[in-house]
């Protein structure tokens, strides 16, 4: 019987666990309760298999995003490549009834923070708006992560909002304000399990603690 040298056997085993060991696929739509919490247990996980930051609203990872006008621009990645009328979505703040962006995760998993980017090639134009998230894909019980909807709000380009670690399915936002004109403008918004390497810690009046 042919057999291969221990050193190619032994790299060929860690060729074929590399995936699975640090990239594992999430659970799979209609995964039982039991599948769901070990990969929220493995995800909340400080030594978990996706790194500090990992963004679970990107397409590519399986997140949707509906609502108003290119909401597809909100998952796609690109948070560079934006100008004055292409690269973001778009709702009107003062539609009846009020408009919104729904961000789908493919699967609930435990988040504490949500980062977004308003439209801020204009440097006088700000912005006011609420962020709310949902724990399942029924959509019956939100939870108001943020309230920029104040008339001292004037938010301006990356938003940063932090609660306490929770499992989440849904993310909503609604636009209520611009001071330039009628349109509601954000380019890119991303969920995750801690801050992405590299941002700026939010100041402690941002961190919700529910």
């Amino acid at each position: 019987m042919w057999l291969l040298p221990a050193w190619r056997a032994k790299r060929l085993r860690q060729s074929a666990q590399a995936p699975s060991e640090f990239f594992p696929d999430p659970a799979p739509v209609g995964a039982s309760v039991a599948e769901t919490s070990r990969q929220n247990a493995i995800l909340a996980s400080p030594n978990g298999t996706y790194p500090q930051g990992y963004n679970f609203a990107l397409l590519n990872h399986g997140a949707k995003a509906t609502g108003g006008t290119h909401p597809e621009a909100l998952i796609d990645g690109d948070f560079t490549d934006y100008s004055g009328g292409t690269g973001f979505a778009t709702t009107t703040w003062g539609a009846k009834p009020a408009q919104f962006f729904l961000v789908t995760l493919r699967f609930p998993v435990t988040i504490d923070c949500v980062r977004l980017l308003l439209w801020d090639r204009d440097e006088d134009r700000y912005y006011r708006y609420k962020l709310e998230i949902c724990a399942d894909d029924k959509g019956e019980t939100w939870l108001l992560a943020a309230d920029h909807t104040g008339p001292a709000e004037q938010c301006r380009s990356w938003q940063v909002v932090r609660f306490k670690p929770q499992p989440v399915k849904l993310i909503r936002l609604t636009g209520t304000y611009n001071s330039s004109n009628s349109g509601f403008h954000v380019v890119e918004l991303q969920a995750s399990l801690g801050l992405p390497p590299g941002t700026p810690p939010p100041r402690p009046a941002e961190l919700l603690e529910f």
